[in-house]
């Protein structure tokens, strides 16, 4: 096979980037072996590439090729440097695992899956099970999910399992890449307590387990060392504190198109109370929804619209408690 039509039938794309990567083709005919490398420097360890041949590819003799090929791979780590491991789905590159030098043995390599397309499920549980698990637990808001497959060179065969020894794994918070300053405030008014943020893996059997000496960076990403294939997911508990749940609007005007009064800033557990001056009781609300958030159409609880007046509130959870005032003017 002639090498202008080698290079020009083999096509190499970095799946991270969408990038094609310039490569140089040579056939070895008595051994029929097609070689193809990059015409500069070498593909980066452990990412992932995929390579596309042309059908109807002339040989010296001009007879052709019938099919095509076209197949995904991952590339090698370089046991002699460090290298940090991506997702190609993940863009932002906040999310991924540190490959430290000296650990994996040569041929070995790593995955990340941040997101479950091919397969369409986790490859180390069943499905059904980390879903059971991540549902379970309703004091934790779950961040992000993602999936470490660790394939180490045994016998010179990767076998996936388990590290030879632990290495670093650093989840995100959604948006932390655009604003990291941010990040606080958008757990905090998502109900989740910042300093709860840290890395679970899933094991069968037990749920959720939290990763042992796992470190919140305050940027909102967390880094823990895993030496284990598995699903870790990225979450944070539900605040139990009050201090910021309030009501609106204050007053509550149907002539200015006010139609309910929320209260926000509730943990999962609360209970909303509403009373007269006079304490009599006007309405009990609970089940904050996904957001922390209540919503009174303001009626009491024989369906009848309140009327105008002040109205006392009693926020409660477990742990804490708060009291305001409402002013209703019809």
């Amino acid at each position: 096979m002639d090498e202008a039509s080698l290079n020009s039938a083999a096509v190499l794309h970095d799946l991270a980037t969408g990038d094609a990567v310039a490569v140089t083709s040579s056939y070895d005919a008595a051994s029929q072996t097609l070689s193809i490398k990059p015409s500069t420097g070498l593909l980066i360890p452990s990412h992932y590439y995929q390579l596309d041949i042309a059908s109807n590819l002339p040989d010296t003799f001009g007879f052709t090729t019938k099919d095509g090929f076209s197949a995904k791979f991952v590339t090698a780590l370089d046991p002699n440097q460090q290298t940090k491991v991506y997702s190609p789905l993940d863009t932002t590159k906040t999310n991924f695992v540190t490959a430290t030098k000296g650990v994996f043995n040569p041929g070995s390599f790593v995955i990340l899956r941040t997101s479950f397309i091919e397969p369409t499920g986790p490859v180390t549980a069943a499905a059904a099970a980390v879903d059971s698990a991540m549902n379970s637990n309703k004091n934790l808001r779950i961040q992000r999910q993602v999936e470490v497959l660790f394939y180490n060179t045994v016998n010179n065969q990767p076998v996936q399992g388990t590290a030879p020894s632990s290495v670093p794994l650093t989840l995100a918070v959604p948006g932390t890449a655009a604003a990291p300053a941010l990040h606080a405030s958008s757990l905090s008014s998502n109900n989740i307590d910042v300093g709860s943020l840290t890395i679970y893996q899933y094991v069968a059997g037990q749920g959720l387990v939290a990763v042992k000496g796992a470190v919140n960076n305050g940027d909102g990403t967390v880094t823990a060392n895993v030496n284990k294939s598995g699903v870790y997911v990225l979450a944070g508990s539900i605040s139990t504190t009050l201090s910021g749940a309030y009501a609106y609007p204050v007053p509550y005007k149907p002539s200015a198109g006010h139609t309910v009064i929320t209260f926000t800033g509730l943990a999962t557990d609360s209970t909303v109370k509403i009373y007269t001056i006079m304490g009599e009781l006007v309405k009990t609300l609970d089940t904050p929804d996904a957001n922390g958030n209540i919503i009174w159409t303001v009626k009491n609880t024989d369906g009848d619209n309140v009327a105008s007046g002040v109205y006392i509130y009693q926020i409660k959870n477990s742990f804490d408690e708060k009291r305001g005032k409402l002013m209703i003017i019809r």
